[in-house]
């Protein structure tokens, strides 16, 4: 963001101050910073984001539409199929930036796998309908990050889109609506302010190289031609694409970025004409190439930067000011934008630097705190950025430790103190102040984990998440607590960046949530069996031997006291003795089957009141003891069957296997 600004500041330099929004959308994080801009100088205001949202959730949207598309018109789940996931992946981000400019986008895939065509069209309205959340959760940031800076919203001068999302029209219709269509800047290209942002950070351009690698001749600024061989400086014919933008050359028939076919329209280079400059003194016109005002001979203001010591405005490319001599540099004033500070004995964090707080920080910050018992031997400091007011769930950023000498008495004084440098790395003191004078020091640096393995862990954290809600009613508290603790774990090691413990124990943490996603399946499978037994005997006790209500009875009780046993596997093989006896009582599952689907709804008006009435004719028969007549009902209930299965068919995939598992289910 910085970057971006300096790029946005630099052209734009003016007298009066402007306050400037940073909204960076990048492929995997979203970051706001709010600038004051004066004449040379940056100070930021503000900061905050979200590091979990960014064009790869756009990305993945799409493609879980995708897979659900192909599991529905195939029957096929890609989601494990390397090769075509990538395809898919790519697939899904050519659609998102075509999105960006037109109402429709194709997504065609031929033999993504075996026997499976991929033919999609997205719409924009789709598509934003899917991100529209996300969407207004960076808004609701926005606005958050304006208010803590103390200004409201309508003190903001410009907003400033940095990154390729920011091309959705979403975004910006939603910034227009908060912020207002005159105060979004779209005159730099989001994909280049970053670079272009550096490259006048690291210093002021005053000379062209020629591009030409047999040339290399330095050339004057205002030059269109390179002086010693003829060369373009401003560059060469490109041929844009239409689907991304990504400038290509005229001889390439497809985009070098995102494969789309290139429109053969070549889009010339044309030097800008300079155009006429407006007096700083007098107001009047004058041409480009006079320096001096006709009417009051003011200088031409050729921009530059303002000296930080005299403010003598000074021309492009010096390097020392031409009045007072001092250096010319870009003054960066940056702050926190959360609370750092170390986590105390009962959990709460302790704050030693401030949110807003300005670095490198001039004042070292210095907080005392106190021993917790006699004799204590070791100090353990952990330190964290964030402002919940529980350490733990904040960004955990390293700890420092120091051994204590033997003796001390409970409630000795420790300073712990902070310094931040220009590039956000903490230098921590604790010192014990007994006399001492003994003292520990560290530099910390926040570890980064890069973009795929910081995937992997969210989606097995989500995962871990998802298991623990499926498996509320099946697992133990003990092993509940178990998979919330490795949930747990997988997230400070997100919190804390730590690649090095994510290689380790990656591995291991998807064999653990592999066993306990088959434990929850296999006890699924044994509460359907033991709900089975349950609504068979209910259902049609009437209709059975005795002693086939005794098998069921007995079968479910050994169930029932195996899963209380904690012995699984025996509690699945007395359920599969259990099903397979209920599958064979033949008719006496008709019945069954024919009322549960009569009371589910499933079954058209006149299907449902003719089941049911060979149902109360079975009924009546049993209750009068007519043979005949429960022959007769029996037999009708049986043809009615076909009639049944072929309806649940259509409206339930899987058919009526899938629909008696469904209603057979407690949690249905």
């Amino acid at each position: 963001p910085m970057a971006a600004s300096l790029a946005y500041g630099l052209d734009k330099a003016s007298e009066t101050s402007k306050t400037i929004l940073v909204y960076d959308l990048g492929g995997g994080t979203f970051d706001i910073s709010i600038l004051m801009l004066v004449q040379g100088a940056f100070t930021v205001m503000g900061h905050s984001g979200d590091t979990h949202l960014g064009g790869d959730d756009f990305d993945q949207i799409i493609m879980n539409h995708l897979l659900r598309v192909v599991r529905k018109e195939h029957g096929v789940d890609l989601s494990k199929d390397r090769r075509a996931m990538q395809k898919i992946r790519s697939a899904a981000e050519e659609a998102k930036i075509v999105l960006s400019s037109r109402k429709y986008a194709d997504v065609i895939l031929p033999a993504i796998a075996r026997n499976v065509d991929l033919e999609v069209e997205l719409s924009r309205a789709q598509y934003e309908d899917w991100i529209r959340e996300d969407v207004e959760r960076s808004i609701r940031l926005v606005r958050e990050a304006v208010r803590d800076t103390g200004m409201p919203l309508e003190m903001l001068d410009h907003v400033l889109l940095v990154g390729g999302p920011t091309y959705t029209p979403l975004i910006q219709a939603e910034l227009e609506k908060v912020i207002g269509k005159e105060k979004i800047q779209r005159d730099i290209n989001p994909m280049l302010c970053v670079a272009m942002g550096a490259a006048l950070q690291t210093g002021l351009v005053t000379e062209i190289e020629c591009p030409n690698p047999n040339c290399k001749q330095k050339n004057p600024m205002e030059a269109e031609a390179c002086a010693g061989c003829g060369t373009s400086l401003v560059g060469e014919d490109k041929v844009i694409c239409p689907a991304c933008f990504m400038p290509n050359n005229p001889d390439r028939a497809q985009c070098r970025k995102c494969g789309a076919s290139l429109v053969p329209v070549v889009v010339p280079v044309v030097p800008l004409e300079r155009p006429m400059w407006k007096c700083p003194e007098c107001g009047k016109p004058n041409p480009p190439d006079q320096a001096t005002c006709n009417i009051c001979g003011a200088q031409q203001d050729l921009g530059g930067l303002r000296c930080h010591q005299c403010g003598q405005l000074n021309a492009p490319g010096a390097k020392t000011c031409a009045q007072c001599g001092a250096d010319i540099k870009v003054v960066v004033l940056d702050v926190t934008a959360k609370d750092l500070g170390i986590e105390l004995q009962d959990g709460r964090m302790a704050t030693i630097i401030p949110k807003g707080t300005g670095f490198p920080t001039v004042v070292t910050s210095t907080k005392t705190f106190y021993t917790v018992e006699a004799n204590q031997r070791r100090l353990e400091v952990p330190i964290y950025e964030g402002e919940n007011p529980v350490a733990k769930r904040n960004d955990y950023c390293g700890m420092v430790t120091m051994e204590l000498p033997e003796g001390l008495p409970k409630g000795t004084p420790v300073a712990v103190s902070f310094d931040l440098d220009a590039d956000r790395v903490i230098y921590v003191t604790v010192q014990l102040q007994d006399g001492s004078g003994k003292e520990v020091s560290a530099r910390i640096k926040r570890i980064e984990i890069p973009a795929e393995q910081k995937k992997r862990l969210e989606e097995m954290r989500q995962r871990g998440q998802g298991i623990l809600k499926e498996g509320q009613e099946q697992l133990g508290d003990r092993e509940k607590e178990e998979l919330e603790g490795l949930v747990k774990e997988i997230k400070q090691v997100l919190d804390e960046g730590d690649s090095s413990r994510a290689d380790e124990k990656s591995q291991e943490w998807q064999e653990r949530l592999d066993d306990y996603e088959a434990k929850i399946k296999v006890l699924n499978e044994i509460t359907a069996v033991i709900n089975r037994a349950t609504w068979t005997v209910d259902g049609a006790r009437e209709y059975m031997d005795p002693a086939q209500v005794r098998t069921i009875e007995r079968l479910r009780q050994e169930v029932q006291g195996a899963l209380d046993r904690g012995d699984i596997n025996q509690a699945q093989q007395k359920a599969r003795e259990l099903n397979d006896f209920i599958d064979r009582l033949g008719a006496i599952n008709i019945i069954v089957y024919s009322k549960l689907f009569a009371a589910s709804g499933k079954l058209s008006p006149a299907l449902r009141s003719r089941v049911i009435g060979a149902l109360n004719d079975l009924q009546r028969a049993i209750q009068t003891n007519n043979r005949l007549l429960a022959e007769q009902a029996m037999s009708q209930l049986l043809e009615l069957w076909s009639e049944v299965e072929s309806e649940i068919s259509q409206l339930v995939p899987g058919g009526v296997e899938e629909e008696i598992r469904r209603l057979t289910d407690t949690k249905h």
